[in-house]
């Protein structure tokens, strides 16, 4: 059944062959133990490895998908990998170039501020300029 199998994918695909994959002997026991273990899973032969039985409360225990998955954990099959280096330095890159930005969105904030702050000083100047020359034309016309 497997030996068909494995000729029908050769014709599929040229490179299907022992170079590029594992020699077809391998790849032979390979499906026929999956092929074993997909049989006794769906005949209810195969125990759940990954549940302990104890004597806790129900509210302590672990769900089974949780234990299955810690189980995996120690095994390796569910580690993390070691750190993307290269998506590290575009997130850090990213982080500065915000911070750049509203950096300068800040300084141009504060010089418009200033800029308002000191033509609202030089319209008062001007209008304290004006009014102290019309008080000294009044009083020159008083005279």
């Amino acid at each position: 059944m497997i030996l068909p199998l494995l000729h029908q994918w050769t014709k599929a695909n040229a490179l299907f062959k022992p170079p590029v994959i594992n020699q077809c002997r391998t790849i032979e026991l390979k499906l026929t133990k999956l092929w074993h273990n997909a049989v006794e899973t769906s005949l209810g032969k195969r125990e759940n490895n990954s549940h302990i039985d104890c004597g806790c409360p129900r509210e302590k225990k672990i769900p089974v998908l949780e234990l299955e998955f810690i189980k995996a954990e120690g095994q390796g099959s569910m580690q993390m990998g070691s750190i993307d280096y290269s998506e590290t330095k575009k997130q850090i890159a990213n982080a500065k170039k915000r911070e750049q930005i509203r950096e300068r969105e800040q300084k141009k904030k504060m010089k418009s501020e200033e800029a308002i702050q000191r033509e609202e000083e030089l319209c008062q100047d001007v209008y304290h300029f004006f009014d102290s020359s019309s008080d000294e034309q009044e009083a020159t016309s008083d005279e």
